[in-house]
């Protein structure tokens, strides 16, 4: 039986690490988030700061819920958002297995291209796509 040793230096540093990104990476979604409770004026003013009584409104909720046909709309991205998921994880898990059993000539060049897919961020691409629209 082994028994893995680590260093308390070694394990601190990575879970400083893990939480940095983590705070990186929720950053965003903790500002939407307490924006959506801000009124306009409030978002604009200070967008970093969380709702005060001054600040706080829910027009942006009761836009959606008496304007919009919100429920169609969750009910037409779920079905898409399923549909997707299916289709991915089938094509993908079926793509995987081909990959790890077959060998065949371009098949490290293969998997470095689709690495290279994961690497590069989403939001490069959509900006040149927004470019593109607004110009057009």
């Amino acid at each position: 039986m082994s028994t893995a040793t680590h260093s308390l230096p070694r394990t601190i540093g990575a879970h400083a690490v893990l939480l940095t990104y983590t705070a990186i990476a929720l950053f965003p979604v903790i500002i939407v988030i307490m924006n959506s409770f801000k009124s306009r004026a409030g978002i604009f003013g200070a967008p970093l700061t969380p709702p005060t009584p001054k600040t706080f409104d829910l027009i942006g909720y009761t836009t959606v819920v008496g304007q919009g046909d919100f429920i169609h709309y969750f009910q037409n991205s779920l079905v898409v958002t399923v549909a997707s998921l299916f289709f991915v994880l089938l094509f993908g898990a079926m793509a995987a297995f081909a990959l790890s059993e077959y060998r065949f000539r371009g098949n490290s060049l293969m998997g470095l291209y689709l690495a290279l897919g994961i690497m590069i961020p989403i939001r490069l691409g959509t900006v040149a796509i927004l470019q593109l629209m607004v110009a057009s």
